[in-house]
């Protein structure tokens, strides 16, 4: 006789085993966690729970990570019958991408903002000081140095993809 084991904490189907015969009589043993009910046919993301007298079929998406589209946080679900958000994606982010409706697909914008306006704001702060009014420049330097935090405002602007290599113009000497 075939009997079905699961778990004793979450009810889930485990395996089925042979039942061993009691040694006092000709009846089968039926071990604690198990049953003599066989659980349905469940495809991929499903699992049979066990719930007292019969099996139900639930969803199981454990063990899986997921991506929400909009924040791009990480998720993991840890139990049976949780389902995944309707804004979740099993698809991996790439950087500097935003989810467009059916894959992460590189943002210009989201680069520009988060790597080159970023180096670029640090690289105008390093130079603010010649700009002082009372800072020892003669009018060519300060010309020079002008045209330097011009080109580094204006990068953004000429940028057209995403690069490795950021074409920052030279400092001035």
């Amino acid at each position: 006789m075939k009997i079905y084991s699961y778990s004793p904490i979450t009810g889930e189907y485990l395996r089925s085993l042979d039942a061993r015969k009691s040694p006092l009589d000709d009846s089968f043993l039926i071990p604690a966690h198990t049953t003599i009910h066989s659980p349905p046919d469940f495809d991929e993301n499903e699992v049979a729970v066990f719930g007292g007298d019969t099996w139900i079929l639930k969803p199981d998406y454990r063990n899986k990570i997921y991506y929400d589209t909009v924040t791009r946080a990480c998720y993991e679900i840890t139990e049976i019958g949780v389902k995944p958000d309707a804004t979740w994606t099993d698809k991996v982010p790439v950087a500097y991408s935003s989810w467009n409706g059916n894959e992460w697909e590189v943002d210009l914008s989201i680069w520009l903002d988060t790597v080159v306006r970023a180096q670029r704001d640090e690289k105008l702060l390093a130079c603010d000081y010649t700009m002082m009014p009372d800072y020892p420049i003669d009018q060519n330097k300060r010309g020079e140095w002008e045209t330097y935090r011009m080109q580094l405002r204006d990068l953004p602007t000429t940028l057209t993809a995403v690069t490795d290599s950021i074409p920052w113009p030279p400092m001035p000497k």
